[in-house]
Protein backbone atom coordinates (compact mmCIF):
# COMPACT_ATOMS: atom_id res chain seq x y z
CA UNK A 1 0.00 0.00 0.00
CA UNK A 2 1.29 3.50 -0.74
CA UNK A 3 2.26 5.82 2.07
CA UNK A 4 -0.97 7.70 1.64
CA UNK A 5 -2.96 4.50 1.67
CA UNK A 6 -4.86 4.43 -1.61
CA UNK A 7 -4.49 1.83 -4.35
CA UNK A 8 -6.33 0.92 -7.46
CA UNK A 9 -8.18 -2.39 -7.58
CA UNK A 10 -6.25 -3.19 -10.74
CA UNK A 11 -2.49 -3.24 -11.31
CA UNK A 12 -2.62 0.48 -12.07
CA UNK A 13 -1.28 2.71 -9.31
CA UNK A 14 -3.23 5.38 -7.54
CA UNK A 15 -1.48 7.43 -4.92
CA UNK A 16 -2.79 10.13 -2.60
CA UNK A 17 -1.36 12.42 0.02
CA UNK A 18 -1.41 15.92 1.36
CA UNK A 19 -0.60 18.64 -1.16
CA UNK A 20 2.16 21.09 -0.40
CA UNK A 21 0.05 24.11 -1.36
CA UNK A 22 -1.95 24.54 1.82
CA UNK A 23 -4.72 27.04 2.32
CA UNK A 24 -3.34 29.60 4.76
CA UNK A 25 -4.95 32.09 7.07
CA UNK A 26 -6.60 34.91 5.18
CA UNK A 27 -6.80 32.85 1.98
CA UNK A 28 -9.64 31.55 -0.11
CA UNK A 29 -9.97 27.97 -1.16
CA UNK A 30 -12.07 28.56 -4.26
CA UNK A 31 -15.20 30.00 -5.75
CA UNK A 32 -18.24 29.82 -3.54
CA UNK A 33 -16.27 29.28 -0.35
CA UNK A 34 -16.23 31.65 2.58
CA UNK A 35 -13.28 33.84 3.50
CA UNK A 36 -10.89 32.54 6.09
CA UNK A 37 -10.08 35.29 8.57
CA UNK A 38 -6.93 36.02 10.54
CA UNK A 39 -7.79 33.24 13.00
CA UNK A 40 -7.86 30.74 10.15
CA UNK A 41 -11.51 29.97 10.87
CA UNK A 42 -14.50 30.17 8.59
CA UNK A 43 -18.13 29.42 9.11
CA UNK A 44 -20.00 27.25 6.65
CA UNK A 45 -23.34 28.22 8.15
CA UNK A 46 -23.41 25.41 10.73
CA UNK A 47 -20.07 25.16 12.50
CA UNK A 48 -16.60 26.64 12.35
CA UNK A 49 -14.25 25.11 9.81
CA UNK A 50 -10.53 25.83 10.22
CA UNK A 51 -7.97 26.12 7.47
CA UNK A 52 -5.33 23.42 7.76
CA UNK A 53 -2.67 26.04 8.55
CA UNK A 54 -4.75 27.24 11.54
CA UNK A 55 -4.74 23.98 13.50
CA UNK A 56 -2.08 22.87 15.99
CA UNK A 57 -2.11 19.21 14.94
CA UNK A 58 -3.10 18.37 11.36
CA UNK A 59 -5.49 15.56 10.53
CA UNK A 60 -3.72 12.24 9.90
CA UNK A 61 -4.89 9.45 7.60
CA UNK A 62 -6.04 6.37 9.56
CA UNK A 63 -8.07 4.29 7.14
CA UNK A 64 -7.32 4.28 3.43
CA UNK A 65 -9.85 3.56 0.74
CA UNK A 66 -9.59 1.74 -2.56
CA UNK A 67 -9.62 3.74 -5.76
CA UNK A 68 -10.67 2.13 -9.01
CA UNK A 69 -8.82 3.41 -12.08
CA UNK A 70 -11.47 4.71 -14.52
CA UNK A 71 -11.92 2.32 -17.45
CA UNK A 72 -12.14 5.15 -19.98
CA UNK A 73 -8.83 6.59 -18.79
CA UNK A 74 -7.11 3.18 -18.76
CA UNK A 75 -8.33 2.42 -22.29
CA UNK A 76 -7.00 5.80 -23.47
CA UNK A 77 -3.70 5.44 -21.60
CA UNK A 78 -4.34 8.64 -19.64
CA UNK A 79 -2.87 9.50 -16.22
CA UNK A 80 -3.88 12.39 -13.95
CA UNK A 81 -3.60 14.07 -10.59
CA UNK A 82 -6.89 15.27 -9.15
CA UNK A 83 -6.58 17.82 -6.34
CA UNK A 84 -9.57 17.49 -4.04
CA UNK A 85 -10.65 19.84 -1.28
CA UNK A 86 -12.12 17.99 1.69
CA UNK A 87 -13.74 19.05 4.94
CA UNK A 88 -13.30 16.76 7.93
CA UNK A 89 -15.51 16.79 10.99
CA UNK A 90 -14.39 16.51 14.62
CA UNK A 91 -14.27 12.70 14.31
CA UNK A 92 -12.05 12.76 11.21
CA UNK A 93 -14.78 11.76 8.77
CA UNK A 94 -14.97 13.46 5.36
CA UNK A 95 -18.15 15.55 5.30
CA UNK A 96 -17.65 17.21 1.92
CA UNK A 97 -15.35 16.87 -1.07
CA UNK A 98 -14.97 18.66 -4.37
CA UNK A 99 -12.55 18.46 -7.26
CA UNK A 100 -10.47 21.61 -7.57
CA UNK A 101 -9.29 21.00 -11.14
CA UNK A 102 -11.42 18.75 -13.36
CA UNK A 103 -9.39 16.06 -15.12
CA UNK A 104 -12.11 14.31 -17.14
CA UNK A 105 -12.02 10.62 -18.19
CA UNK A 106 -13.89 9.66 -15.01
CA UNK A 107 -10.97 10.68 -12.76
CA UNK A 108 -12.94 13.29 -10.83
CA UNK A 109 -15.76 10.93 -9.93
CA UNK A 110 -13.34 8.14 -8.95
CA UNK A 111 -11.30 10.51 -6.78
CA UNK A 112 -14.38 11.89 -5.03
CA UNK A 113 -15.78 8.41 -4.34
CA UNK A 114 -12.45 7.37 -2.82
CA UNK A 115 -11.81 10.40 -0.61
CA UNK A 116 -15.31 10.26 0.86
CA UNK A 117 -14.39 6.86 2.32
CA UNK A 118 -11.12 7.99 3.94
CA UNK A 119 -10.91 8.17 7.74
CA UNK A 120 -8.56 10.50 9.59
CA UNK A 121 -7.45 11.20 13.13
CA UNK A 122 -9.07 14.60 13.66
CA UNK A 123 -7.23 17.91 13.47
CA UNK A 124 -6.64 19.55 16.84
CA UNK A 125 -6.68 23.20 17.86
CA UNK A 126 -5.98 24.13 21.47
CA UNK A 127 -6.24 20.44 22.37
CA UNK A 128 -9.75 20.02 20.95
CA UNK A 129 -10.83 18.16 17.83
CA UNK A 130 -12.04 20.64 15.20
CA UNK A 131 -13.46 20.67 11.69
CA UNK A 132 -10.79 21.37 9.08
CA UNK A 133 -10.68 22.16 5.36
CA UNK A 134 -7.70 20.69 3.51
CA UNK A 135 -6.47 19.66 0.10
CA UNK A 136 -5.83 16.03 -0.79
CA UNK A 137 -4.44 14.93 -4.15
CA UNK A 138 -5.40 11.67 -5.77
CA UNK A 139 -2.77 10.61 -8.33
CA UNK A 140 -3.61 8.08 -11.04
CA UNK A 141 -0.65 6.39 -12.76
CA UNK A 142 -0.66 3.45 -15.18
CA UNK A 143 1.89 0.70 -14.55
Amino acid sequence: MTAAGMRAKTTDAVEAGALGDRLGAGGRSGAGDVDVGASGAASDGAETVFAEAAVDVPARLLAPSTVEYPAEARASGVEAEVPVEIVLDERGAVTSARSLRPAGYGFDEAALRAVRLLRFAPALRAGRAVRVRMRWPVVFRLR
